[in-house]
């Protein structure tokens, strides 16, 4: 398997977890799993100097809604020692 996404709901709230292999790549994940609403999703990924600094990330919010293409892009894994991930917690407003 070349990479995952996993969803997961806690009432109103979604919860997604991403992790690749061994390459770098982007995808663009369509979040029309949502439903009606407005969101926003509050995302944790590697930080730029993750291959230095494993426990570096960076924190970004941005408003989503059920045709939001959500962009997706991970370092090498071998870039970073816990492997290239990222997650995002969408909280409906």
């Amino acid at each position: 398997m070349e990479w995952i996404t996993v969803a997961r709901r806690s009432g109103p709230d979604w919860y997604l977890g991403s992790i690749t292999n061994w390459e770098d790549r982007g995808v663009r994940l369509p979040l029309t799993f949502l439903g009606d609403g407005k969101f926003v999703a509050e995302i944790y990924a590697d930080a730029p100097d993750a291959d230095k600094e494993p426990t570096h990330i960076v924190i970004t919010k941005m408003p989503v809604d059920k045709t939001t293409m959500l962009d997706i892009k991970w370092l090498p894994a071998e870039e970073t020692p816990s492997g290239s991930t990222r997650t995002s917690a969408l909280t409906k407003l």
